[in-house]
């Protein structure tokens, strides 16, 4: 299932080793993510089932210890379509987050975390989050 061009670290990062880095292919894979991200929006809809399986999933997990979640940077053009898709995502999700009393960190408006192809971070960004992500919970 794990490409071979990948390795699984034993922290579970899974770590891309053939990522492109000339401009024109990455602005390709973009274009892409954000062409397919586009089409999804249009088919689908926020589902009351999945949320409900969330809150589910969230109780499971308490029981076995603290349950953070977060809500990953992304591109402008990704955040767009998801704003379209689901308008009040975030504040929804605090709301879910408020009523199973964990925390709920959002850096999907966050500047400065660059991701290859609209979605993913690289290397470099992942460890910036990582850190931001530590300093929050800490706080």
């Amino acid at each position: 299932m794990i490409k071979k061009i990948s390795t699984v670290h034993d922290d579970g990062w899974l770590e891309e080793n053939n990522i492109a880095t000339d401009s024109v292919t990455l602005n390709k894979w973009k274009s892409t993510q954000i062409e397919l991200y586009g089409k999804f929006a249009k088919k689908w809809k926020k589902s009351s089932y999945r949320v409900d399986k969330l809150n589910e999933i969230i109780s499971f997990l308490k029981q076995h210890g603290r349950v953070i979640m977060v809500r990953m940077p992304v591109s402008k053009e990704i955040l767009a379509i998801e704003s379209n898709y689901w308008k009040n995502f975030d504040q929804e999700i605090m709301s879910l987050a408020k009523n199973q009393s964990i925390s709920y960190f959002s850096y999907s408006n966050s500047e400065g975390y660059n991701q290859y192809d609209g979605l993913h971070l690289n290397k470099n960004n992942g460890k910036k989050l990582t850190q931001t992500l530590c300093d929050s919970i800490i706080k």
